[in-house]
Formats: structure tokens, sequence, C-alpha cells
């Protein structure tokens, strides 16, 4: 990049990096994302053993299609403009936010309710 570049631009590209970037550290550190969040939610605990399983089996293809929703909505919105970009960048920040919390919380309630069947 040059100086003379707008500085929309720069924004742009730093906001998408830092939505991927995020996303992929949310992959990598799930397992322990996943028990701290569950204990500021105010979870019973549980059993965490299953983790990384329910990491490799849900949690990278549903990263992996996120990033490439994402991706495309994105490149729609930055034709638009940057008003556009900005929202659905906020807007994807909020979906994996909650999709992060979500799949937590999917996942300790299933193991508390298997817990429960013994």
């Amino acid at each position: 990049m040059t100086s003379r570049e707008p500085t929309g631009a720069t924004s742009i590209l730093t906001s998408t990096f830092a939505l991927f970037v995020a996303t992929a550290l949310s992959v990598v550190f799930y397992p322990e994302l996943a028990i701290r969040i569950d204990e500021i939610v105010g979870g019973a605990g549980g059993s965490g053993s299953s983790l990384g399983y329910f990491r490799s089996f849900y949690v990278l293809p549903g990263a992996l299609a996120f990033l490439l929703v994402t991706g495309v909505a994105l490149s729609f919105a930055a034709r638009r403009g940057q008003r556009a970009f900005l929202a659905t960048n906020a807007a994807a920040w909020v979906v994996l936010l909650v999709g992060l919390v979500g799949s937590v919380e999917w996942y300790y309630r299933s193991v508390r309710a298997a817990s429960e069947l013994r």
C-alpha cells in the first residue's frame, strides 16, 4: 500500500483482517474459550473432555462456512460503499460472537443433559 491510498481502503482491509483472525483464533483456542465462556455465562460446570472433538466436527466447519459467507458479503458491501461495508462488518462481528457463545451453550447443555440420563 502506498501513502496515497485512501484511509477507507486501509480501514476496510484492517477490519476484515481482524475479523478473519478473530475467527481463526476462536477455532484454535475453542476449548479454552468454551470453558471460560461457560464460567462467565454462569454454567454449572461440566465435562470439557470432548471439546476437541466438538471443535473438529462442528466449530471448524461452521467457522469455514462463516468465513466464506462473510467474505462474499463483505466484498459485495465494499462495492456499495464504506457505510454498507461497516454495517456488514459489524453484523459479522455480532454473528461471530453469538455463534461462539451459542456453540458453547449448545455443547454444555448437551453434556449436562447426557449426564442426567445416567
